[in-house]
């Protein structure tokens, strides 16, 4: 299903199952220490941060 087959996708939904690669992914965390002043460890366990609930949590954990 492409990504513009649906409106809104769940926030638990796997940012990979959405088609995210790898430089898309470190885009995202770039543009999100940019605009939040925080810095995200990417060092995190793998899949800690694969939904837009996680990368959520994480940014309210640093604040």
């Amino acid at each position: 299903m492409s990504w513009r087959s649906r409106r809104s996708w769940p926030p638990t939904c796997s940012l990979t199952a959405l088609g995210v690669g790898s430089l898309a992914f470190l885009r995202l965390i770039d543009a999100l220490e940019e605009e939040y002043g925080v810095q995200i460890d990417l060092a995190a366990p793998a899949g800690a941060l694969d939904s837009l609930d996680e990368i959520v949590a994480h940014l309210g954990a640093t604040r």
